[in-house]
Formats: structure tokens, C-alpha cells, sequence
């Protein structure tokens, strides 16, 4: 069985893509599921400076970079890196399979379900895992 086909018959899960950059015109997520710049995915600026972007991912291994205003930035929040050709380092994501439904699992709730944090992600899936809370008085 090749990869592709292994790669097509599990399930995709949502990631969540961040980056701080409130001086930024333009953020691009550029990956090798984006064949990186040919088709990088354009993220949405928020009011509070977070780009955010959302993309459907089968599980597995993947690399990632920002391309902010035309500049390649890393994620800080990343911390699994692998060198790349070009003398930096490209962002690893890996994405693992979701648990069964009805499993019991201590950890952080990830698009309304609970998760052990070693299914997680290495780099955070969501905006508001690395956001700055305030709180109200």
C-alpha cells in the first residue's frame, strides 16, 4: 500500500494555524501541504494582531513556515523544527488521529472533544492556547 493511499483513508482533523503580527500587511501559511508557495493559504487578520488560518489535515507529519509580508517568519510557539535546504529551519506539525468517541482522556479540549495531551499536536492548534488572558474585575 503506497502513502497517499494510507494518507487518504484516515480521517482529517481541523488545525489551527497562529501568529502574532499586528504590523503585518499580509500572512501566508506556506507548507508542504500548500506545495509552500504555490498555493500558501492567505490567514485572517484579528482585531488584537493574531493571524489565524484553518486547515483540514489527515494525520501525519508536517512542515510548515509564515511568509509575513513577502519575509519568512518562524512560529515561536513551535518548538519541533527540522532544518531545511535553504540554511533555516522549517515548523513541524504532526497531527495525530483523534481518540474514539465515548474514550476517557484527561487533558485540553480541542474542537469539542477531550484529548490526552500526547495526542496533541506539537505546535498549538489553537489561537487561545497561546493568546494572553485578562481577566474581567
Amino acid at each position: 500500500m503506497n502513502t497517499s493511499t494510507v494518507r487518504q483513508t484516515k480521517k482529517a482533523i481541523e488545525q489551527e494555524f497562529t501568529l502574532h503580527a499586528p504590523e503585518a500587511q499580509a500572512v501566508l501559511l506556506a507548507a508542504d501541504f500548500t506545495n509552500w508557495q504555490q498555493r500558501a493559504q492567505p490567514m485572517q487578520r484579528q482585531s488584537d494582531g493574531w493571524w489565524t488560518v484553518t486547515v483540514t489535515l489527515p494525520p501525519g507529519t508536517y512542515h510548515y513556515r509564515f511568509l509575513v509580508d513577502g519575509q519568512w517568519r518562524d512560529d515561536p510557539k513551535c518548538t519541533q523544527r527540522a532544518p531545511n535546504p535553504y540554511g533555516s529551519q522549517n515548523m513541524v506539525r504532526i497531527v495525530s488521529p483523534e481518540p474514539r468517541k465515548g474514550a476517557r482522556a484527561a487533558g485540553v479540549t480541542v474542537k469539542g472533544f477531550q484529548a490526552r495531551p500526547e495526542w496533541q499536536p506539537v505546535c498549538a492548534t489553537h489561537a487561545e492556547a497561546a493568546r494572553p488572558r485578562t481577566s474581567a474585575l
